[in-house]
């Protein structure tokens, strides 16, 4: 159960640092 929970958490950090990324270059743009 350890692993299922260090995958979701990993996957989770990876979703949230893309948004982040994808969030950043659409306001870069707008600028």
């Amino acid at each position: 159960m350890t692993e299922v929970r260090k995958l979701a958490t990993w996957f989770a950090a990876m979703f949230t640092t893309g948004l982040f990324v994808t969030a950043a270059t659409s306001f870069a743009h707008v600028i």
